[in-house]
């Protein structure tokens, strides 16, 4: 019972663990493998499991680890990150302009600037017309993006919103913008001072006699405030006289008058 059997993978060559001196060791059998228990020999028989396995067979897992003044392997360098670039091509990049000058185009016309609006839209217009094949390919592009929303109200909801954003509805006024409140009032104020001004030449000045010098002071005065010194030279001569009810030669001397009160000036 004090002879102890040692595993295949324990080192020495020799036999197992010598109990203690004067220690008595009794074999005892657990499960297949056998552990000396005793004075002295209880200690040995649980080193003799952990370090050489159950009965010889093979080491543990303990036997396994590296020396302890081995150092473990350094750690394999994380990898650097690759650092992606986008690469934008000329039709995103066309897309972006499109977009900052439609927004530039809504601001010039909320503040009133509808003629330098007008120029930009015209300037754009008027640029050559895309292939029909290639706006075939981009209209289904649109397609497919817009089909791939969602069920038919999702997909009806956000084309509505889509349609009404200040950019897309700008883009699709081919024409010039429509002329603000402000710009139809103003219009409609200069059609009725024409008419004013008609009125005073044709109704108000009109003598079946001789003028008195006030009322001639006051029909020059008016003709001179309507007609520029230049008005026959751009040709709209003919159209005066239509606009205002009078003679030609009131158009004529009007013009005279109107250039010597800006040569005094």
């Amino acid at each position: 019972g004090r002879a102890r059997r040692q595993g295949p993978g324990c080192g020495g060559g020799g036999g197992g663990h010598p109990a203690a001196d004067g220690g008595e060791g009794e074999g005892r059998e657990l499960g297949g493998s056998r552990l000396g228990l005793g004075v002295g020999g209880g200690l040995d028989g649980e080193l003799d499991k952990g370090l050489c396995g159950e009965e010889g067979v093979g080491p543990s897992a303990a036997t396994n680890l590296p020396p302890p003044h081995q150092p473990l392997p350094p750690a394999a360098p994380a990898a650097k990150r690759k650092r992606v670039v986008a690469v934008v091509s000329a039709r995103v990049r066309a897309g972006h302009d499109l977009r900052e000058l439609l927004t530039k185009v809504k601001l010039l016309e909320r503040a009133g600037s509808s003629t330098q609006a007008a120029e930009i839209v015209d300037e754009q217009i008027s640029r050559p017309e895309p292939s029909d094949h290639l706006a075939r390919k981009r209209a289904d592009e649109l397609q497919r993006n817009l089909f791939s929303i969602g069920d038919w109200n999702l997909t009806v909801a956000a084309l509505e919103k889509f349609l009404a954003l200040p950019a897309v509805a700008r883009l699709r006024q081919r024409d010039a913008p429509a002329p603000k409140r402000t710009d139809q009032v103003d219009a409609d104020t200069a059609t009725e001072l024409l008419v004013a001004a008609k009125t005073f030449f044709t109704a108000i000045m009109r003598s079946s006699g001789r003028r008195t010098a006030e009322d001639m002071n006051a029909f020059w005065a008016g003709a001179a405030a309507l007609l520029p010194p230049d008005l026959f030279e751009n040709r709209h001569g003919r159209a005066a006289m239509r606009i205002l009810g009078v003679h030609y030669r009131v158009i004529q001397r009007g013009t005279v008058v109107r250039a010597a009160l800006e040569d005094r000036c």
